[in-house]
């Protein structure tokens, strides 16, 4: 049995289509890859997660960002 191939996506070209798509996806080595959708319990853990390390990160110079962020 004979591996799927799979062609190189230049970064550009993925950047233009991701800007675009409807669904989530993942760019490794030239490689794209679709990301699951979340469910309701994981989505709820990362809130709590992220407003927790927002929380300590208040007066400092730093940032916190979900999964969402493209």
């Amino acid at each position: 049995m004979v591996a799927a191939q799979h062609p190189f996506i230049p970064l550009e070209h993925y950047l233009a289509n991701e800007r675009r798509a409807s669904e989530k996806h993942e760019y490794l080595d030239g490689l794209v890859y679709m990301m699951a959708i979340s469910t309701e319990r994981h989505v709820k853990i990362v809130s709590n997660i992220v407003r927790a390390f927002g929380n300590q990160l208040a007066e400092r110079p730093c940032s916190t960002y979900s999964s969402d962020l493209r």
